[in-house]
Order: C-alpha cells, then structure tokens, then sequence
C-alpha cells in the first residue's frame, strides 16, 4: 500500500496511529484488517466503488439484525485507500469453528447447529426483499471451470489429491442443477458466522460476495461446511438444518432429492476454486480435499436414509420460493 492503513485510519476515521491493528491472512479476494480490537475493515479488491456502495445499502437495510453495523468515516459509510473501496464495520463478540487453516474445522455444539441453519433463512429471508440490488450487483456463475471465461485446467494436470471423480464430473458439466435463482451471502462459512459460547450465532460478516446466486445450492454449501465437515458429526445434527428448510418454506420439498448431486458440485468447486486462487497457498488442500471425501460419504448416507428418489435433472422450470414477511420472521 501507498498510503499505510494507520495514516488511512487516523485520517479518515479520526482512530489513533498507535491503535491495535492486525492482517487477517486467511482472504482470497479481498484484505481485511482488526482495528482497535473493536472494528474490522474491509478493503475491497476487485469490486469497484459503485458495487461496494450497493452492498453498503443491502447491510443499512438488513432486518434480520445479524449483518455488522457501519462505521461512517468523514467520507460516509466507502473510503478509498489506494483506490481500492474500503469499509469500517463494528466487530461482532462470539467465535467461529474453524482455525486459520480452512481445513481446521473445531466441533460445533448441537445447539450452534440449530442456531446457524435458523440464520441463514432469517438472514435470505431479509435478503429476499433486497432482490432487485442483488441483480445490480449480478449472478454468480455455477457452471463448469473451462466456461467461466478463464484459463481451462485439464483434469490431469491437477495434482494428485484433487484427482477425484466428483471433480472430474463436474469440470465435464456444462451447468448444474440450480432451482432457486436469489439474492445470496455466497460466503456463510464457519469464518463469517460467529457465535456465543452457548453456540447461538450472534452476526454474519463479510459481505462482500453478496451476488445473485441459487438458494439450494448456498445452503448445500452451508451443510457441507458447517455439519459434514465437523470433527464430532452425528447424523442427526443434519436433521437440524432440514427441518430449518422446511420452517423457511422457501424450497420446495421435492426438490431436496437434488442436495446430494449439489454437494458434489460444491466440493469439486470448492476445491478447484482454492487450487486456482489460494497463492501463495493458506489452506492445506490435501488435507481439505481428503475432509471433503469423508464428508461426501457421510452426505450420501444422510441423504440415502431419507428415501429420496435419484436427482439427475439438470434442467427444468426454475422454482419461485416464496420469501417471509419484510421482518424476516420464520
């Protein structure tokens, strides 16, 4: 940086030099910075100024109460610094169940399993009403690696560990099977959802992947990396997250016969995008894509108990889900 982010803080938040400030390592795509042990600033990468100040207004907007709240500078709620967007946002109390390592997941109490599948449909349920800057901000591509107007990889110069075959499906798919087109957090992860020692999420951070996305596969994304994931998994604490499916009322029930061809979708991507944009490398990808494994076979054993029918249709009329009332009640 030109400008240090101390000379930034102190000239555009009137917050002392000398105050506590610390890097959190672990981002891809954008920086962030703990401040004065009571805020976080958000420095955006790669989204411009007009996009960051329509995420400003989905957060000022929120009505499920769990988004951080905005520190105004002396330039409103968007700073510059190198010409880069940045945002103050008050920090959240509570801790999140995974360590610096992505693939350092800590168990989560039966009641935090409750609390965060409640979350995230509160939180949709208040983003549901916000739709129309989810479209401004644009849609989240869920197809195949090789059209995402990238660079292609070729499955076999993949290293070893990623020479799964989900993998090799899903770089082979030109789309997956999405239902649910809606305005989506896009990162509900252990790092971003902090709770209270009781396990009850007290916010959600890091806004800054709001996009349009699809609802069903968001919240597979969520039950991978919150139940499947965790070190002391039991079965019935997936039950938690389909019985706060069903309370939303914002996915048809049928269509939960498509999570178990979307959980494979989810951690081939998941595990490709880390190979792709994780350098220099955080995350131990070997030791995440082996999680991912035993995480699958647990998912399928879930999802075969329940008696659904085989899911393969990729294609078919997009579901409307009914979003809750304005107050984001459930």
């Amino acid at each position: 940086m030109t400008e240090s982010m101390r000379e930034h803080l102190a000239r555009t938040y009137d917050i002392p030099a000398s105050s506590y400030l610390r890097q959190d390592q672990r981002g891809m795509m954008n920086d962030t910075w703990f401040v004065a042990g009571d805020f976080v600033m958000t420095v955006f990468r790669s989204r411009p100024m007009a996009e960051v100040a329509l995420i400003c207004s989905v957060v000022q907007n929120d009505s499920s109460g769990l988004l951080p709240r905005i520190v105004l500078g002396k330039d409103g709620p968007v700073s510059m610094i190198d010409n880069k967007p940045a945002v103050m946002w008050q920090r959240f109390s509570g801790n999140h169940y995974v360590g610096r390592d992505h693939s350092n997941k800590t168990p989560i109490p039966e009641a935090g399993h409750t609390s965060i599948a409640d979350a995230f449909w509160r939180l949709h349920g208040s983003l549901s009403h916000q739709k129309k800057v989810g479209e401004w901000l644009g849609q989240m591509n869920y197809i195949a690696p090789g059209a995402l107007n990238q660079p292609d990889i070729p499955f076999a110069e993949l290293p070893a560990c990623l020479q799964k075959d989900y993998i090799a499906e899903y770089m082979q798919t030109p789309s997956l099977p999405l239902r649910y087109p809606a305005f989506v957090h896009r990162d509900f992860e252990r790092q971003n959802v902090l709770n209270a020692p009781d396990g009850k999420v007290t916010g959600v951070v890091d806004t800054d992947a709001l996009m349009m996305g699809d609802l069903l596969f968001e919240y597979v994304h969520v039950m991978m990396n919150f139940v499947f994931t965790d070190p002391q998994y039991q079965p019935h604490y997936a039950n938690h997250y389909m019985k706060a499916l069903t309370k939303a009322g914002m996915v048809d029930r049928e269509d939960i016969a498509l999570m178990p061809v979307l959980l494979r979708a989810f951690a081939a991507k998941d595990l490709v995008d880390y190979y792709r944009y994780d350098h220099p490398p955080k995350t131990d990808l070997s030791r995440l894509s082996e999680m991912y494994d035993m995480s699958l076979k647990r998912a399928e054993s879930y999802f075969s108990s329940l008696l659904l029918p085989a899911a393969t249709r990729p294609e078919g009329r997009v579901r409307k889900h009914k979003p809750p009332e304005p107050n984001g009640a459930q």
